[in-house]
């Protein structure tokens, strides 16, 4: 499976690249499908400041594709990459009282965050996640 997030702006009545690495994204996933594929597109309106489902659901669409390329279990591989990213939350006032946070928490820092630690992952395994 072949994944991407492509940020757009409105210019007069058409979507664009929002960058330079927007439309470069836009044109590798281009290159990677064959006349015939299928593509699934979710668009939603975003203030750039808060996380968006689409975050949500690409950490987590990439643990699993990691979790299924190496054999090992998806909870494994979510709370692998949760310690990689940093994501804990302090649950007591002792130095180590500290629990991994939830996805669901996350700001929208955490969650790229927590996808380049996918994509970081992904190349020590020898899969290449985008």
């Amino acid at each position: 499976m072949h994944n991407t997030t492509v940020h757009y702006i409105k210019k007069g009545d058409q979507l664009v690249p929002a960058s330079e690495k927007d439309a470069g994204a836009l044109k590798l996933f281009n290159m990677a499908i064959k006349d015939g594929d299928t593509i699934e597109v979710y668009l939603t309106k975003t203030d750039g400041k808060h996380k968006t489902m689409g975050q949500l659901a690409k950490v987590h669409s990439m643990i699993r594709e990691i979790a299924s390329f190496t054999g090992n279990d998806f909870d494994d591989i979510k709370d692998e990459i949760k310690r990689r990213a940093g994501l804990y939350v302090v649950t007591g006032t002792e130095e180590h009282q500290t629990e991994l946070k939830s996805f669901a928490q996350c700001s929208k820092e955490e969650l790229s965050t927590a996808i380049e630690m996918c994509v970081q992952l992904g190349h020590l395994v020898g899969y290449y996640l985008d």
